[in-house]
């Protein structure tokens, strides 16, 4: 993977954003997913070593997120609530392939 090293930006800074993005700021929505994707990204491919299945994880992630935003506390750590949906992500993919192998097994 050759993507440009992720922006670096403060816990408190995301935390604002995402606040903002719940408010249903656009700019604070794209500001979010540009700062955080690329570490998400490195997340999915370092599990499935593909770079278009992690840009599908990546999506089905923001997808996630924005469904359930309503649900981040404010003043909470934004950071480990996003890896627990990503890893929720991560885990219902190798379901969903485990159950796609094992019906063409079949």
């Amino acid at each position: 993977m050759s993507d440009p090293a992720p922006v670096k930006t403060q816990p408190r800074e995301l935390e604002q954003l995402m606040q903002r993005y719940q408010s249903a700021d656009a700019d604070a929505a794209a500001a979010l997913i540009a700062r955080i994707s690329p570490q998400m990204l490195q997340f999915f491919w370092a599990d499935v070593r593909n770079r278009p299945e992690a840009e599908d994880l990546l999506q089905d992630f923001w997808l996630r997120i924005h469904r359930v935003r309503h649900t981040f506390r404010t003043n909470e750590p934004l950071l480990p609530w996003m890896y627990a949906i990503a890893r929720r992500v991560r885990v219902d993919h190798y379901r969903r392939s485990k159950r796609i192998h094992t019906r063409d097994i079949r």
